[in-house]
């Protein structure tokens, strides 16, 4: 397990309720924007140790971080903070597959007003074509199960034909 990302929880938490005592919501947001992220870096580490129960815990955790700083963002205003969670959010989604979720997300990225600088921009584009390519690759797979079910249903029904004398 990485040790920062331990130790980043212990001290983000700490800020979250710090932002918290003193009302500073976009601060709150800020902070368990950056909980998330720490819990999807966990989530990383335990997917390279090929710990399944740890790796749906973090990654379960980044979703609802990242869910929740989006929720204090919109009340604070602050778009930079929303715009980063409404890319981050459907990453750890679409990790889980649940592009359409990610997709909807995304899309409310598109809406909320202003610009975007350059590198919020590619965050959002990076996003977006890691989550659709990850829905077309579910789609392939499901498409490939259903294919190769009935070439099975068929390999089988002439290899017992083949079996059977002959009239």
């Amino acid at each position: 397990m990485c040790q920062e990302s331990e130790l980043a929880l212990s001290l983000l938490e700490q800020a979250v309720d710090l932002a918290g005592v003193g009302d500073n919501t976009a601060a709150a947001a800020f902070y368990t924007l950056n909980l998330g992220f720490a819990h999807s870096k966990m989530a990383e580490s335990a997917a390279k140790l090929d710990e399944d129960e740890r790796l749906a815990e973090q990654r379960a955790l980044a979703i609802a971080q990242s869910t929740a700083a989006a929720g204090l963002t919109e009340g604070a205003g602050d778009l930079w903070t929303l715009r980063v969670a409404l890319c981050n959010g459907p990453e750890f989604l679409s990790a889980v597959c649940r592009n359409d979720v990610a997709i909807a997300l995304l899309d409310r990225w598109t809406k909320l007003p202003g610009e975007a600088s350059p590198s919020l921009r590619a965050h959002h584009l990076y996003t977006l074509g890691w989550s659709a390519a990850r829905w077309v690759n579910i789609a392939r797979q499901r498409q490939h199960a259903r294919t190769s079910w009935r070439w099975r249903r068929r390999l089988d029904r002439s290899t017992i034909r083949s079996m059977l004398p002959k009239r």
